[in-house]
């Protein structure tokens, strides 16, 4: 049982769909936030080390160092270029419930370079966010609007004249399953469990313009938006996500598999249309030889998909640490294998990026806490 959504309304939002990290994207680095604090670390710094002959050169090059406050969150940081030269530094500001407040990008003379500021309501809801450039003018500002159970249902982002740049329109689907258990073969006594599922199902995105992700800055696309749908299994998880223009023309299709401990096994990025599959149980093997129960979700009859753009697969410890991943190229060609060591908290100390073409190691990233 499935569910397909594409007729839809508003009730609830996911306790994931919204959260606000500093602009660094500390998440990326897979840093835990838990984990940080239970260390009582003060600060992380990043090295990589390129590898000659088998063996990571004894000098590398630090490409980031990052502090954090006593409850784990990263409050100053630092980030070079591929030379270790500086790039740019960040500094952030948290309210005491952990909210995050403010984030300013400063160069290597500590001169303000941009700045966003946070707002939130009574209920932690981030309701706006103020973007300010080097000489403290706001160049826009992005507002959100919830419902009065706390779900986001848009977000509109104006320049500073007030000429919207973007928005987006949210909308969810609330799924109820009943089961029903017979406890007694005799009596017939039942009892009734109803799973709540509060999905986000759509988000439609009106806009002509698109961030460069890189310097923050806005470019004009081809078309005027697009709408993203998801598609859920019966337990909640993600099997879709299906980007399309506002007209209909399919962008990209993102399927998920998980594991039976609901970690994420394989996405597949595919741009051909209808894509189809099915929900089913396979196993296989962790690269050190254990079992390993994978959950492959869709939404629509037919088998898996043979056709995509792209394809990775993760295999994680007994901790459901991440340590392997793999990514493919649309003609199944391995393009990249990297591997992962965490020490006995669950932080992460290594990433070792290997050379495909030889299976060799190529790049070593260590995670330095402090």
């Amino acid at each position: 049982m499935y569910l397909i959504v594409f007729i839809i309304f508003f009730v609830s939002k996911s306790v994931s769909q919204f959260e606000e990290f500093p602009r660094f994207q500390i998440e990326e680095r897979k840093i835990n936030r838990e984990k940080m604090k239970f260390s009582k670390a003060k600060s992380l710094d990043i090295t990589e080390f390129i590898y000659k002959y088998g063996v990571p050169e004894k000098k590398g090059i630090k490409i980031a160092t990052t502090k954090f406050d006593t409850l784990g969150n990263p409050i100053d940081d630092i980030e070079n270029d591929s030379l270790g030269i500086f790039k740019t530094k960040h500094k952030v500001k948290y309210d005491s419930l952990g909210n995050l407040l403010e984030d300013v990008e400063t160069d290597k003379g500590n001169n303000t370079v941009s700045k966003v500021m946070y707002e939130y309501d009574s209920s932690r809801n981030n309701i706006k966010q103020l973007f300010f450039n080097s000489l403290g003018r706001i160049e826009s500002k992005i507002e959100f609007a919830y419902s009065s159970n706390n779900l986001l249902l848009q977000s509109t982002e104006v320049d500073s004249m007030g000429k919207d740049l973007q928005k987006k329109l949210y909308k969810y689907e609330e799924f109820k399953e009943q089961i029903i258990t017979q406890r007694d073969s005799i009596t017939f006594d039942t009892t009734y469990k109803v799973k709540n599922l509060l999905n986000e199902v759509e988000i439609k995105n009106y806009s002509n313009t698109q961030k460069d992700e890189l310097f923050g800055k806005r470019k004009s696309t081809n078309n005027n938006g697009e709408i993203i749908n998801y598609i859920y299994g019966i337990d909640g998880k993600v099997l879709e996500k299906i980007e399309k223009t506002l007209d209909g023309k399919l962008i990209l299709t993102t399927q998920y598999t998980y594991t039976e401990n609901g970690k994420v096994f394989e996405i597949i990025k595919t741009k051909t249309p209808e894509v189809k599959s099915r929900r089913k149980v396979e196993h296989t093997k962790t690269p050190d030889g254990r079992s390993f129960e994978i959950v492959k979700g869709g939404s629509t009859s037919g088998n898996l998909s043979s056709k995509f753009d792209e394809k990775n697969i993760f295999f994680y410890d007994g901790n459901e640490n991440l340590i392997v991943s793999y990514k493919f190229d649309g003609s199944n060609n391995l393009i990249e294998k990297k591997f992962f060591k965490y020490n006995n908290i669950g932080n992460l100390v290594e990433e070792i990026l290997f050379n495909v073409k030889i299976d060799e190691p190529y790049k070593l990233t260590k995670y330095d806490y402090k």
